[in-house]
């Protein structure tokens, strides 16, 4: 199968995914930050022209600008790793998975010394999946200089 196929493949399980992650937005009938879908592209476009490992750190730190909405985005990219049909099953091994998936991401990511080659392209495939996703659902902008 071929990485177009497997994307399309991957759309309805990222829907899901994403209703999933952001289903308090949702069942509120509130849209999803549109930032999410750029965060997504910028995701991908870090790893590829960067390093996985700091990308991961950085969209997996609460910590950071944005962190809330790269922790949700971090949470449907591991519920979406864990597809049984399109992914390794290492990332479905009891050995590895946990509660918090955006901590066993991290870990994969962090503690395998060939992560980047063993793991780049299932987590670039999925992070394509989800930001394709991303556009079935409602989206709002945030206003400029507006706080919550």
């Amino acid at each position: 199968m071929n990485s177009k196929e497997r994307i399309e493949d991957l759309i309805l399980p990222a829907c899901i995914a994403i209703r999933e992650v952001f289903k308090d937005e949702l069942s509120a009938g509130k849209a999803i930050d549109s930032n999410a879908r750029s965060k997504m592209s910028a995701f991908g476009a870090s790893i590829v022209m960067g390093s996985m490992k700091a990308t991961i750190m950085n969209y997996c730190n609460g910590n950071a600008e944005d962190g809330d909405i790269n922790k949700k985005l971090m949470g449907c990219l591991w519920q979406l790793l864990k597809e049984e049909k399109c992914f390794s099953p290492e990332f479905r091994s009891p050995k590895i998975c946990s509660e918090n998936g955006i901590e066993t991401l991290k870990k994969i990511v962090m503690e395998e010394d060939n992560s980047a080659d063993k793991y780049e392209e299932d987590i670039l495939t999925a992070a394509t999946a989800i930001k394709m996703a991303l556009n079935l659902f409602p989206l709002k902008k945030q206003k400029e200089g507006a706080s919550e």
